[in-house]
């Protein structure tokens, strides 16, 4: 992925749509891993994933490599790449992604 895409990745992983439906600086630490699927409807990088799907973008072309992604330094930097509730609400998120867009 190029550098630009990279770094809106970074800013919309770390934000989340609060009550009033504005993003915010997101804590990973309290979304819930109970529902992950209903938790990352509240982050603004899978939001803005689904609008991209919703208007037929090429989803796998814009978003970096999972494991890229959870090896960053700026998610590193921001305490993300070692906290396990962010780890398996990506992953769970990106499965998801690859299930919706397999072939049927």
């Amino acid at each position: 992925a190029n550098v630009g895409l990279m770094c809106l990745c970074m800013y919309c992983i770390l934000c989340t749509v609060c009550a009033h439906g504005v993003y915010i600086l997101c804590s990973w630490s309290q979304l819930s891993t109970d529902d992950p699927l209903q938790q990352l409807t509240k982050t603004f990088f899978f939001s803005v994933a689904q609008e991209a799907y919703n208007r037929g973008m090429n989803l796998p072309s814009l978003l970096p490599d999972l494991q890229s992604l959870l090896e960053s330094h700026e998610l590193d930097e921001a305490g993300l790449t070692d906290n396990k509730a962010f780890c398996f609400l990506m992953k769970a998120g990106y499965e998801q992604i690859e299930r919706v867009l397999a072939p049927c």
